[in-house]
């Protein structure tokens, strides 16, 4: 195959008469040497030359495929190396973090030979500078494992390396998603937990009730909701959403209003917050200051508002 210029692609293709030919011929001429002759260019005393030499190349030889085909079976073969590769490093290479600038890839096997026998190390660069990371791998699993718990916290170069297991990446990155989840689920319990303990009696008597929707409320949100997703096709946008929390958070703000002006009211007359209030106790006939009434807003009238 050549070209619009007429050079050739370094590609040919051989139609054989049968099936078993051409798998024949491919078992036999993949991976041989052929010896080729071509022209080189060169400068000479300042005037171009052009002169004759001979290369070996390996061939490699396979059934025709669509480019697609083709693809397709690379990247499988590549998907079995990794594998192999990934077996292959598992317990046995070492993940170096915080290394120095000046940390070489002879001074990390260095420091840590002293734990067995070492298969490689490496240290990416960019350029000519270091990643400040490297990787250590040993011959037998023992000695990583002792360099791992040995190794981690030594001081090379002046600075304490983090030394840990070497993962392949998709199993950092199921970890890492595992642990995320993890700490969004604990997150979520000890938010639910407060809620729980809210309206509990807390240190000195103290009481902190939880925040709750009357039923006037709850309705209001319910015929807002039904209003604005009826509109928008059973699904509510970000803005009718944002609008949504905003209107549930001023309806909190005073509440929890309310519930600081019933507390105020309660010091004044002498009672612990959060006290269970008996007959007798309190105003006349047992009753429990409230919080004077303000003028609220509907839902609908605050998101409208907003």
């Amino acid at each position: 195959a050549k070209d619009a210029e007429g050079k050739t692609k370094g590609t040919a293709f051989v139609c054989f008469d049968s099936h078993e030919a051409a798998l024949k011929a491919t078992e036999q001429m993949n991976g041989k040497t052929m010896r080729l002759t071509k022209v080189v260019k060169t400068m000479k005393d300042g005037e171009e030359v052009s002169e004759e030499v001979t290369v070996e190349k390996p061939l490699y030889v396979a059934r025709a495929q669509k480019k697609e085909d083709r693809i397709r079976q690379l990247e499988t073969q590549r998907a079995e190396q990794r594998k192999q590769r990934n077996a292959h490093l598992l317990h046995r290479n070492l993940f170096v973090r915080n290394l120095d600038e000046s940390v070489t890839e002879q001074m990390l096997q260095e420091a840590f030979a002293t734990h067995g026998a070492i298969e490689s190390v490496r240290i990416p660069r960019d350029g000519e500078r270091s990643k400040l990371f490297g990787f250590v791998c040993f011959v037998n699993q023992a000695d990583a494992s002792q360099a791992e718990t040995s190794m981690n916290g030594f001081m090379l170069a002046g600075k304490p390396i983090t030394v840990t297991a070497w993962l392949p990446r998709e199993q950092r990155k199921a970890e890492s998603d595992a642990k995320r989840q993890r700490g969004q689920a604990g997150a979520a319990g000890a938010q639910n937990a407060y809620m729980a303990n809210m309206g509990r009696a807390g240190p000195r008597g103290r009481m902190q009730p939880p925040f709750m929707m009357n039923p006037a409320m709850m309705q209001q949100m319910q015929q807002w909701m039904h209003a604005t997703m009826g509109q928008s096709g059973g699904q509510m946008n970000p803005q009718q959403m944002q609008m949504m929390q905003y209107a549930m958070m001023q309806q909190m703000q005073m509440y929890q209003m309310q519930v600081a002006q019933a507390q105020q009211a309660a010091q004044a007359h002498g009672m612990v917050p959060g006290q269970q209030v008996g007959y007798g106790q309190g105003q006349p006939g047992g009753a429990m200051p409230q919080p004077q009434p303000t003028e609220q807003l509907s839902i609908a009238d605050q998101l409208t508002k907003a």
